[in-house]
């Protein structure tokens, strides 16, 4: 937590700089801001690896992937309620209400939690199967959802744009 801390400080150090009243300016050196980026890459990609080698094929049955599909429903029927609600309260968001609901992937944290019942011993039947499937559910469901909101806004800009030239 600390180390959390210490990030903090360091990369809003300008901000907080400001608000609190300190003289000069200051600013984290891009070359460090670049060397984060980076670094945050590696790991993701290498945690990625190491829970794709985690993840057991063999052992995806019938039961751990109903189990799944059961929490990407629930997943996706608490994104749309939840939606429903934000555009419900604010109507000027009703424009993106279809992008609102299909951004709901899961990714690394739930790798890490889900690694954390197993690194500690406990051993529960399909549960990294369930989580790992339903990560890749959830992106699945992001990437085809955007990918039909993007398409639907290209076909009213070309329809906006053939009114424009009649």
């Amino acid at each position: 937590i600390a180390v959390l801390v210490f990030a903090l400080l360091l990369g809003n150090f300008g901000e907080l700089s400001k608000r609190l009243g300190v003289q000069g300016e200051f600013a984290l050196d891009p070359t460090l801001r670049a060397f984060q980026v980076e670094v945050s890459f590696f790991v993701r990609t290498f945690f990625f690896i190491f829970t794709g080698l985690m993840f057991n094929l063999e052992s995806m049955r019938s039961t751990a992937l109903t189990m799944a599909l059961a929490v990407f429903g629930i997943i996706l029927l608490t994104r749309i309620i939840g939606v429903k609600l934000l555009v419900f309260r604010d109507r000027n968001m009703a424009h993106s209400e279809k992008a609102m609901i299909s951004m709901m992937p899961r990714g690394l944290a739930a790798a890490v939690l889900a690694s954390m019942p197993l690194a500690a011993g406990i051993n529960i039947p399909y549960f990294v199967e369930i989580v790992f499937s339903t990560i890749i559910l959830t992106n699945m469901a992001t990437a085809f959802g955007i990918f039909a909101v993007e398409r639907k806004l290209a076909a009213n800009a070309r329809i906006a744009s053939q009114a424009d030239i009649i």
